[in-house]
């Protein structure tokens, strides 16, 4: 068994043109597992840091229905960059299950002299969960690739109709294929897809198809010149191609060329890569976090327990994943410790449950008629005991409740007909807070910190 590659010798490999670095690199950017995340930062800082920010590479995103031919023209066009002297990577995103999560991966087949060309790489991907084709990953997957000196990557979309924002997000140009048939050319295209495509091509424009994909170019032409264009670019362009007798393809290719040279000359391409970048940023962000929670115990354990009062109708869908993340921010691995559980002797179960409802604890053990309650509000504990029923314990002076919005809790004591000591103050210790008693004279305080 061959050992794992280090970061330093993938690098290498892939600069070097070796095809396993290369495939083995976008695995690695593909991989989801937590044991591989050190290795994936730091070898995706290393692809960043080795290209230039300005590359030349061209990024086009293509997509359309199913039935389109986007793999067989990808073949086409691919074919003819390679014979102009380019290099091509063609990442080629498949549908996944949603049951079982697999994706048949078959668009080598589908691209038999691409795949098998030494200037083209094919890497097919199962699209996952990713909207519109286009996975998590993607766009590192474009970086390693034109680290391995590829100046054309075209990323191919699962072309459901949905979401396909998410293509225009890694990709500099957008190329959207139309097929034409019978009926209403525009049908079943939305016009979120027709505004986000840079060029429309109709596909298979030859032999008895050739009158239909004429009309179809026409109506499409009609229906974008209603659109307003992208900021920086002009109306955009449909253009007509068969990729079996390959009319068309030198006039797309020369089009696309142009507008991605157009983009680069005003400045837009740069702009548009840099707010990829972020979204990127952001979208990592997102994920870190909600990878966090869920490999989180104690957050795992809180999403339980609000799973039990969402079904038990004491929580909002909203409230209890306020509930949730506040849980989540304070989790021990990210913060410092804080007591988050007292407990008070009541008088009365049924009256102080109540009122403690209404500053929005949920009850997540015992109830009005226990001896003994439990609730919560975020990550503070509050335990409610019977007095006959439990020990003489010295009553606390006040128990400080850190929330996220004290304004909030006040709003619904005062709403719930409860009168607190003060409204909400910042005081100058870096705090907002304000007090209020319950049903048995224990002062609270419920604060922020500033």
């Amino acid at each position: 068994m061959n050992p794992t590659p280090t970061v330093q010798d993938l690098i290498a490999g892939i600069e070097g043109g070796d095809r396993r670095s290369l495939a083995q690199g976008i695995t690695l950017v593909e991989s989801s597992r937590a044991s591989d995340l050190p290795r994936k930062v730091e070898f995706l800082d290393r692809v960043t840091q080795a290209i230039p920010v300005a590359n030349e590479s061209v990024r086009l995103g293509i997509s359309g229905t199913p039935g389109v031919g986007k793999s067989t023209l990808i073949e086409a066009v691919g074919m003819k960059l390679i014979g102009q002297g380019h290099r091509v990577a063609v990442l080629a995103v498949d549908p996944s299950s949603a049951r079982t999560g697999g994706s048949i991966l078959g668009d080598k087949t589908r691209m038999p002299q691409l795949a098998v060309h030494q200037n083209a790489f094919v890497r097919p991907s199962p699209a996952g969960g990713g909207l519109g084709g286009i996975t998590g990953t993607t766009a590192a997957a474009v970086a390693v690739c034109e680290l391995a000196g590829y100046d054309i990557v075209l990323v191919e979309t699962v072309g459901v109709g949905q979401s396909e924002t998410a293509v225009a997000d890694v990709t500099d140009l957008f190329l959207l294929l139309h097929s034409p048939g019978g009926g209403d050319e525009l049908q079943g295209i939305k016009r979120g897809v027709m505004e986000l495509a840079d060029h429309v091509a109709v596909t298979k424009a030859d032999g008895d198809l050739l009158a239909a994909a004429n009309r179809a170019a026409a109506e499409l032409r009609s229906a974008l010149h209603l659109m307003r264009p992208k900021p920086g670019r002009g109306m955009t362009p449909v253009s007509l191609c068969s990729a079996v007798d390959g009319s068309g393809l030198d006039e797309l290719l020369n089009e696309i060329s142009e507008q991605h040279a157009h983009l680069k000359s005003v400045g837009e391409l740069a702009t548009v890569r840099r707010a990829q970048r972020h979204m990127q940023f952001q979208r990592a962000v997102e994920e870190g976090i909600r990878r966090r929670t869920v490999d989180d115990d104690r957050v795992q354990s809180t999403t339980e327990r609000m799973e039990r009062l969402l079904d038990d109708g004491e929580l909002s869908p909203l409230g209890a994943a306020n509930h949730v993340l506040v849980a989540s921010s304070t989790s021990p691995a990210v913060s410092q410790t804080e007591l988050n559980a007292v407990t008070l002797i009541v008088g009365d179960m049924a009256r102080s449950v109540a009122f403690y409802r209404s500053l929005g604890f949920p009850v997540v053990f015992g109830g009005p008629d226990s001896a003994f309650t439990t609730l919560q509000h975020g990550a503070n504990f509050l335990n409610l005991q019977l007095k006959e029923h439990g020990p003489e314990i010295v009553p606390w002076g006040r128990p400080i409740f850190f929330v996220p919005d004290p304004d909030a809790v006040f709003g619904a004591a005062t709403e719930a007909g409860h009168e607190p000591h003060s409204a909400p103050t910042d005081a100058s210790w870096g705090e907002r807070y304000f007090h209020i008693s319950d049903p048995d004279g224990h002062e609270l305080s419920f604060a922020r910190r500033l």
